[in-house]
């Protein structure tokens, strides 16, 4: 979670799409292998950082650095509202 907090407020969201991949993996194998571990912290990291770079690809047509921070906080607010069943 602090990688995803500095990144939103600091650099407008902007997080590694291959620093989430290896973050899923990570947690992957940790939690598969009877390791301590969250589940939300990563679950949020990941949903960001795909969040961030369609962003990415999307302020190729238009955006501006600051919708992709929103984008990507919306990839955070899905991942709690999805983990903590609350409706739509």
């Amino acid at each position: 979670m602090p990688a995803y907090m500095r990144a939103v407020n600091t650099e407008h969201g902007n997080l590694s799409l291959k620093a989430s991949v290896y973050k899923f993996f990570a947690t992957l194998f940790t939690l598969g292998f009877g390791g301590s571990g969250g589940i939300i912290g990563p679950m949020v990291r990941v949903n960001s950082g795909i969040m961030a770079s369609l962003g990415n690809l999307f302020m190729k047509i238009g955006l501006t650095e600051e919708d992709r921070r929103i984008i990507a906080i919306c990839g955070a607010t899905s991942v709690c509202a999805a983990a903590f069943h609350s409706p739509i």
